[in-house]
């Protein structure tokens, strides 16, 4: 087997989404004061790769640690080419059955750098109404957030959370081959959370 590990690194000087609080790291121990090394951190529960729960749009959704882990068949593709919304006709395209885990690589992942960029490629509408036609498990997508910036209605991740499909975000799949994998995703199982931080593994048989 051979293994991919497509979470961001969690730091101090990582992008946040716009509004979002920082990663804040201290030491409270020090090898050389304290004989051990100990720290604290303090983030929100959307920095970096994490899992979006129905919680975070629905006052009675289920919280993240009620959220089984997405383990299971996942399918990266390359949609590049894609200027800004993914829509139904680019998904059409694609060979989506149901169960699958959908992982978009789009140009996000050549946005690199510290700051929060408000143009990146997101999920439209009907790409959400069409993945929920599709029955997929989970979608994931390259940037920290599946939904355009400037979203009033939420409807995507309304769309998505109702129909129990989990919601990854801040995917690293910039050097990461179209095709099927085994996704390995476990979102940190934060009692009552509307999110969590995951790390999450894709393997592929050589």
């Amino acid at each position: 087997m051979e293994f991919f590990d497509i979470s961001m690194e969690v730091s101090e000087d990582m992008v946040v989404y716009e509004g979002d609080p920082g990663v804040r790291l201290r030491k409270v121990k020090d090898i050389s004061d304290d004989g051990v090394a100990l720290s604290e951190i303090t983030l929100c529960l959307h920095s970096g790769t994490h899992v979006d729960a129905p919680a975070h749009y629905f006052e009675d959704g289920r919280s993240i640690d009620l959220i089984p882990p997405i383990v299971g068949k996942a399918v990266v593709f390359d949609l590049s080419h894609v200027k800004d919304s993914i829509t139904s006709l680019d998904l059409m395209r694609l060979e989506i059955v149901e169960g699958d885990i959908v992982l978009f690589k789009t140009q996000n992942s050549t946005l690199g750098g510290d700051d929060f960029s408000r143009e990146f490629v997101y999920l439209g509408d009907d790409g959400a109404d069409f993945l929920v036609d599709r029955g997929v498990k989970a979608v994931g997508i390259d940037y920290l957030s599946i939904e355009a910036f400037d979203s009033k209605e939420h409807y995507v991740h309304k769309k998505l959370l109702s129909n129990n499909i989990a919601i990854i975000e801040g995917l690293v799949l910039g050097k990461i081959q179209p095709g099927s994998y085994t996704l390995f995703c476990l979102p940190l199982k934060v009692r009552g959370g509307e999110a969590a931080p995951a790390r999450c593994i894709l393997s592929k048989h050589v």
